[in-house]
């Protein structure tokens, strides 16, 4: 089939953006972030970007910033990214992490987009202990405790989520159940050396 037109002239372009993009990939895949984020923001000045080129270049920057500790920079990237894709969770997800970081941190803002990533993909279980971090942050001690609670009860196995569930118990003054906690999961990741470390880490405190 003869291309004709517009279309002919548009693909010497969407090539290059392809090999610009597989270039970008292949430096924050090994580290090279200070490269990494010199082709995705000269790939995001394009003046003709197809749209999905356009947000992951804008999802990749926030990612690099984000690795970096840059949250100024990362917020600014995923609310360009969530232009492309509004009801995108990941973007809502990270975008709320960004918000906390920080000290000062917006986290009637940061509620907002947890409480919007949840709506869009209620499984995401590490968004769910993250945002019961928050509700403790913000004094709603109950509300926090049932989200951590409800995102280990998710993800038995994982020990991050669990890790969170317990820190937050020992911070709301519940150091009973957060041993209760650790004990079932203890029982349920006997091998784990990861949960051991977790163990070790709540007996030494």
């Amino acid at each position: 089939m003869i291309l004709r037109g517009r279309e002919a002239a548009m693909m010497p372009t969407l090539n290059l953006v392809e090999g610009v993009l597989a270039m970008g990939r292949r430096y924050q895949e090994v580290g090279r972030h200070r490269d990494a984020v010199a082709i995705f923001t000269r790939l995001a000045r394009f003046r003709y970007l197809p749209a999905e080129a356009a947000e992951e270049a804008q999802a990749r920057l926030a990612e690099i910033y984000l690795k970096c500790r840059k949250y100024k920079q990362a917020r600014r990237h995923l609310t360009a990214a969530l232009r492309h894709q509004p009801n995108n969770p990941r973007y809502h997800y990270l975008l709320a992490t960004a918000l906390c970081a920080e000290e000062g941190a917006d986290l009637h803002r940061a509620d907002e987009h947890y409480r919007r990533a949840l709506e869009l993909d209620p499984g995401h279980v590490k968004c769910r202990a993250d945002y019961g971090h928050l509700l403790l942050r913000l004094g709603q001690t109950e509300e926090g405790l049932a989200c951590l609670r409800e995102a280990a009860a998710q993800a038995p196995k994982d020990v991050e989520v669990v890790s969170k569930l317990v820190k937050g118990l020992r911070l709301s003054g519940r150091s009973d159940e957060a041993r209760a906690v650790l004990h079932g999961a203890m029982f349920r990741n006997a091998r784990s050396p990861h949960f051991r470390k977790l163990w070790d880490e709540y007996r030494f405190q």
